[in-house]
Parts: C-alpha cells; sequence; structure tokens
C-alpha cells in the first residue's frame, strides 16, 4: 500500500511539473483553449498542449466539455479519454462556480496517470469559463476514486500554487 502511495505522488508530481508549462501560452481575454496530452512520441517539455477554441460565440462549459471529448484536431495532441467517452450530464451551480458532471462509464476505466492528465484536461478546459471556478467529476454516476477531494480546481493542479 505505501509504495502504491508513493507511485501515485511521484506519478502527481511529475504530472504537476508539467502542467506549469502549459500557463506559458499566451492566451488573449475572451479567447479559449482547449487542454490536451501531448502526443506519445514527445519525450520531454510540458506533459499537456493547447489548441485554441473554434467556435464563434463564447462558448458555455457544456460546448467546452463536448470539443474536449470529441479530441484534438491540431497535430502533436492526443485524446486522453478512452475511445467512446461521452458527456452524460452537465450541471452548473453558479453560486459556488461549481460545474458537475457525469461521463459515461468508460471513463470510470481511467487510473493513475491517465486519470490524472484527462482530468487536468477538463479542469484547466472549462474552468476558463468565468461561471466556472471548480469541477466535480463522476463516470455513470459513480464517483471516480481520487485520493483527495472530488472537486477539482485549477490551483490544485498547478505546481507553482503549492510553493510558498
Amino acid at each position: 500500500m505505501r509504495k502504491k502511495i508513493i507511485v501515485w505522488a511521484a506519478a502527481v508530481t511529475l504530472c504537476l511539473t508539467a502542467l506549469t508549462a502549459c500557463r506559458s501560452t499566451q492566451q488573449t481575454p475572451g479567447e479559449y483553449l482547449l487542454y490536451f496530452p501531448v502526443s506519445r512520441d514527445v519525450s520531454y517539455g510540458a506533459a499537456l498542449g493547447t489548441q485554441r477554441w473554434e467556435g464563434g460565440d463564447p462558448p458555455d462549459p457544456r460546448e467546452l466539455l463536448e470539443v474536449l471529448l470529441d479530441g484534438p484536431t491540431q497535430e502533436g495532441l492526443r485524446s486522453p479519454f478512452p475511445g467512446a467517452v461521452t458527456l452524460q450530464f452537465a450541471e452548473l451551480y453558479e453560486e459556488e462556480k461549481l460545474l458537475r458532471i457525469t461521463l459515461s462509464e468508460q471513463y470510470g476505466g481511467l487510473a493513475d496517470m491517465a486519470q490524472t492528465l484527462a482530468d487536468a484536461c477538463i479542469v484547466m478546459t472549462v474552468c476558463q469559463h468565468p461561471d466556472v471556478d471548480q469541477v466535480e467529476i463522476s463516470s455513470d454516476g459513480f464517483w471516480a476514486s481520487r485520493p483527495a477531494s472530488r472537486i477539482l480546481s485549477p490551483a490544485e493542479l498547478e505546481l507553482d500554487s503549492l510553493l510558498p
């Protein structure tokens, strides 16, 4: 059990370190970025890359999720989701700025680093929306196993926020 916790902690630390590189992406006000893992062919650098939102009007959080689940169109990026993952439910709790989502059963098959990357892509993408500060993710009605909180925010994913 202790070895599993150490391996998990090391994986999260690596992911968090790589995520800080995503912050260097230049983003203009009103522009949205979709976060995806970089291709497996890349053996160094950031874990996540970005692709600009190509829709015309400012998207709502559900639209951002749908496009994210469709996967990237930009070369050098890949989808963090197993095939056929769909959005089953999305509800915004405006007072808490909380987006509660339920994804199809396939999402529940993710574990360890794959789950961390997929969660990070969702959180970093939808939390750009001014009405969303945090996300709660379940799979087919069941809460994904996470060692800490079920509610995730970008601050929890950025290494800089953990440093003094």
